[in-house]
């Protein structure tokens, strides 16, 4: 516990009429409430970290530089992943509906079914966003020493697979498609399986579905990233951002700076260097 530090003051957070009038309306009262606990409250430092976990029996463990991994051998970014989605599954719960929809968003994500969470024009008339976060590229996977180069001409006559009704077949169509043979699947994972069965040449996909879905696995040790990146706006948007309400400039520039700190720290590098071979920034 960090006794010198205090919870900050909520009082300037808030722009809503209404809540500020409750507050006001409470003090003149003499009724203590959230925004008093707040200043009076010491802030947890793990906590405020997100590295206290206390999801099982054996816990609460907390993360540091002297035990670096918990009980079940969680580490730091594993149990601040594991609390928010916690976080987030209690949040939606009451509501079983935006639970479901927040359920089938994140699997389409995963799939590479949707840019949901990619900068666009269209969403920037209804949003502010902050600068990028990261940007997945697109890659193509093919058998290794397959000496395939990436062109028109270089896949000439071979056959890609890729899932049916994403920006990547779209992308593969308009790029390639009148020089290769397109098969589209429902799932990644049915063209990866045809891609080992030696049905396809090639596949394409985000990158890091390839990278954590097939690469890093026993069925595709014999295969690797063929050609460069694909970030082009047209397809892939400008990356991915936070969005905030439209005018909030002062959290938009704390957020801004923090994606900025990390980058020039080395923090950004560091957890890149740990779940991925390639830069997932993008340029």
């Amino acid at each position: 516990m960090n006794q010198d530090k205090k919870c900050e003051p909520c009082l300037d957070r808030d722009s809503d009429p209404a809540t500020v009038q409750m507050r006001d309306a409470a003090k003149a009262r003499g009724l203590e409430t959230v925004w008093d606990r707040s200043s009076a409250n010491v802030v947890c430092k793990f906590g405020s970290e997100g590295i206290c976990c206390k999801i099982c029996n054996m816990g609460p463990c907390r993360i540091s530089s002297k035990t670096p991994k918990g009980t079940c051998g969680a580490d730091a970014d594993t149990i601040a992943a594991r609390n928010l989605s916690r976080a987030v599954a209690a949040g939606t719960s009451a509501h079983s509906d935006h639970g479901r929809h927040l359920v089938h968003t994140l699997k389409m994500v995963a799939e590479g079914k949707t840019d949901s969470y990619t900068i666009t024009d269209e969403r920037k008339q209804k949003v502010d966003f902050t600068n990028k976060y990261y940007q997945t590229p697109a890659r193509f996977v093919a058998k290794k020493g397959a000496g395939i180069t990436i062109s028109k001409e270089g896949l000439k006559g071979k056959t890609v697979g890729v899932q049916r009704a994403t920006i990547h077949e779209n992308f593969v169509r308009d790029m390639f498609g009148d020089a290769v043979t397109i098969k589209a699947y429902a799932t990644q994972d049915e063209a990866n399986m045809d891609l080992v069965a030696g049905r396809l040449d090639l596949v394409i996909a985000d990158a890091t579905v390839l990278l954590g879905g097939f690469l890093s696995t026993d069925a595709g040790k014999g295969f690797e990233f063929v050609g460069p990146s694909y970030v082009d706006k047209k397809w892939f948007g400008e990356g991915v951002g936070i969005a905030v309400r439209k005018g909030d400039t002062d959290l938009l520039q704390k957020l801004n700076k923090a994606i900025a700190a990390i980058r020039a720290n080395g923090v950004y590098q560091k957890i890149n260097a740990k779940y991925f071979d390639f830069d997932v920034y993008g340029n």
